[in-house]
């Protein structure tokens, strides 16, 4: 997503596995003010937050547990530097 000033990069699939290639799930942008970060197992349990856009996701749970390879919906709430808000709503695919 871009505009003249705002930009952010979310990602659609990632691969934990150490290699130093896509091992976790980040979201990137330019111009934000705030950010939030919401993920969702398959049955609607959240498993993930953050509302800080340098943490990322490593595909572990709450409980601490390695998440099962499949689609998780995430809900991403950014204010950019201009005061508009945005929310996106998607999937991002895990491959182990």
């Amino acid at each position: 997503i871009v505009s003249p000033y705002f930009r952010l990069h979310i990602p659609n699939a990632f691969t934990p596995n150490n290699d130093g290639l896509n091992d976790h799930f980040k979201v990137i942008g330019h111009a934000i003010e705030s950010y939030s970060l919401n993920i969702f197992d398959r049955w609607g349990g959240k498993i993930y937050e953050s509302n800080n856009i340098q943490q990322y996701w490593e595909g572990i749970e709450k409980g601490g547990y390695a998440a099962p390879q499949g689609a998780y919906v995430y809900v991403i709430k950014v204010k950019d530097v201009k005061g508009k808000d945005y929310e996106y709503t998607g999937t991002v695919t895990l491959l182990r």
